[in-house]
Formats: structure tokens, C-alpha cells, sequence
């Protein structure tokens, strides 16, 4: 009777572990999800999502052995699959993304031009800092690599 009663303390405890495992699997899924909606990067949210599927695939597997049912294991790898077509995909969106952005381009111009926004008569374009135009503003805006803009006080400016 000994080996019995000790067989069925092992499973229980088992059982107690397995949903411990279960329930902080739970929360870290929602400091992952947090992470990817407020993460500062757009990588954060993939490799957030990537965590998550991870994760939804654990709980699955231990709920196969929990509730005694063998499809359960099907359906974590079936959701294992999707998780990584998800993954796949939102790295093809990152690098589509990247290769678009205005700073990869080199800001749309080539390197040391400068232009001018004031408009003034038929020239369309102002020679001096000072000079007022249609549109009110002056001065050249030199991009370098799209690393800033230089206006015409000479203090450097963040791109928007």
C-alpha cells in the first residue's frame, strides 16, 4: 500500500506543477503581449509574437498531458507551424518596411545637396537665408544622409 499512496502523491504533485507551469506560462503571455504592443521597436512586437506562439504551443502540450488527450498534441503542431509562418511573415512586413524608409534611401537626395523652401517670384527658388517668399519660410536644408536637417540657424533638427 506504501508504493500506491506514494505513486498517487507523485501524480498529484505532478498535476500541482503542471498548472503552476500553466498559469505563469498566463501571465508571461500577457507581459509578452504588452511588450509587442508597447515595445519601442517594431522588432520587439516580432520577437513578442514569436514568444507568444511559443509559449500557446507549451500550454497546449502540457494540457495533452493534463487532460489525458492525444489530438491536443496535433493541434500544438499544427499551432507551432502557424507561429512561425507568423513570425516569417512579420519579418518579410520589417524588412519591406526597413528597405522603404526614407533614412535607407539616403533621405531622397543625394548626399550634401542643399535647396531652399522660399518661393520668391518667377525664380522659384531664394539665393539668400534672409529672403521672404510666397511661402514665408527661407533658408537651405542640407541633408546628408539623412541623418539631419540643417536649417538656417546651422542647428541641426530632427527629420519627421
Amino acid at each position: 500500500m506504501a508504493a500506491g499512496s506514494l505513486n498517487m502523491f507523485i501524480e498529484k504533485a505532478n498535476h500541482i506543477l503542471l498548472w503552476v507551469g500553466m498559469l505563469t506560462l498566463s501571465v508571461t503571455i500577457f507581459a509578452c503581449l504588452f511588450r509587442a504592443i508597447l515595445g519601442p521597436r517594431f522588432t520587439d512586437g516580432i520577437v513578442s509574437v514569436n514568444l507568444v506562439g511559443t509559449k500557446a504551443v507549451t500550454m497546449i502540450a502540457i494540457l495533452t498531458f493534463l487532460l489525458d488527450e492525444e489530438f491536443l498534441a496535433d493541434i500544438a503542431v499544427v499551432y507551432a507551424m502557424i507561429s512561425f509562418l507568423a513570425v516569417v511573415v512579420l519579418s518579410k512586413c520589417y524588412l519591406h518596411r526597413k528597405h522603404m524608409s526614407p533614412r535607407s534611401r539616403g533621405g531622397g537626395e543625394a548626399a550634401g545637396t542643399e535647396r531652399s523652401a522660399g518661393v520668391t517670384g518667377g525664380s522659384g527658388i531664394t539665393e539668400a537665408a534672409g529672403a521672404t517668399g510666397g511661402s514665408g519660410t527661407a533658408g537651405t536644408e542640407g541633408r546628408i544622409g539623412g541623418a539631419g536637417v540643417v536649417g538656417a540657424s546651422g542647428v541641426e533638427e530632427e527629420n519627421l
